[in-house]
């Protein structure tokens, strides 16, 4: 006997508050949610449709329902990977999802449905150990996102974000590159290569390259320092010199305190001898402007060096 739509939609057949809000077909069948009920209550918009046989029932869907649609769209061993997985790690460099890619094993019957990728793939990772829905690995989801980009800075930042945030390593990173097809991983090479070479972020990596391509070295990258009992580490430091450049996001200073302490750790340095000059990453974008003015820095701590020099000389004689 069929339950009446009237009844269906007054009185629910089991607590509300236990069902999951993204449920298959068969999942909601054995709730006690035949497919009659199922089928009436998406048509008068109480249930989401998301994928063939899997539903919302508390729509809207959100982004975390869209995830775990996709993952049961894939069925076990399934993972979801690229940018809905960096969005779901909390990186800043991850856009809000409009699609999910999805890493299938090569026989698996799922097929590229709406908003989800589909993707067979002869390397199906492990899900990462977190709660929620199934995730590749970091690195595995970066190198998948990057491969479809076409600017060098959108890679740099997610690789760097995620190397920063120890969400994986550069190892990591350079095994899912070298392990992966070759298409589209120049630029996931490029951005690997200057994290490993000590750039924390895109606009470090990019200062980088443009210091490298003036020829203003040897400087060092992240470069620990150790002030009386702080430690404290600079964004670029040419020793001998004594010379520091700091690449300085409005996002660090938001708060009085941040500023506060970029301040405390400015006059630290300065007070142990190292000049110390700071940047915006906006000034990247003026490339010969960012080059000028570091040169200027440089040589002007080059002629105060041999000024102290002279005066010490003189001093001894």
């Amino acid at each position: 006997m069929q339950i009446p739509g009237w009844l269906d939609l007054h009185v629910p057949l089991l607590d509300p508050t236990a069902l999951p809000r993204v449920v298959t077909l068969a999942e909601a069948e054995a709730l006690g949610y035949p497919f009659h009920v199922v089928r009436r209550r998406v048509r008068r918009g109480f249930w989401q449709r998301l994928a063939p046989g899997v539903y919302c029932t508390q729509p809207p869907a959100g982004t975390v329902d869209h995830l775990h649609a996709a993952a049961k769209h894939g069925g076990p061993g399934s993972v979801v990977s690229g940018n809905s997985a960096l969005y779901a790690y909390g990186l800043r460099a991850a856009a809000v999802p409009t699609r999910e890619l999805l890493l299938v094993p090569l026989g698996a019957g799922a097929r590229t449905h709406g908003r989800i990728q589909v993707r067979r793939t002869p390397r199906l990772p492990t899900a990462a150990t977190r709660s929620g829905p199934p995730l590749a690995p970091a690195a595995r989801a970066v190198v998948d996102h990057a491969r479809t980009l076409v600017r060098l800075d959108d890679v740099r930042a997610e690789v760097a974000e995620v190397v920063q945030r120890r969400l994986c390593t550069s190892e990591e990173l350079w095994d899912e590159v070298e392990r992966g097809g070759r298409n589209g991983r120049a630029l996931v090479r490029q951005a690997v290569s200057e994290v490993t070479s000590g750039s924390r972020s895109a606009p470090e990596a990019r200062a980088a390259r443009l210091l490298r391509r003036a020829g203003l070295g040897p400087f060092e990258q992240n470069a620990r320092l150790l002030v009386g009992r702080r430690t404290y580490y600079a964004d670029f430091l040419w020793p001998a010199l004594a010379a520091i450049l700091e690449i300085d996001s409005v996002e660090h200073h938001f708060r009085k305190t941040d500023w506060q302490r970029t301040l405390a750790r400015h006059f630290a340095l300065e007070a142990a001898g190292y000049s110390v000059t700071h940047v915006p990453p906006s000034a990247l974008d003026d490339a010969t402007g960012f080059i000028s003015a570091a040169a200027s820095h440089l040589v002007i701590n080059s002629r105060w060096l041999r000024e102290i020099g002279r005066k010490r000389a003189a001093n001894a004689s």
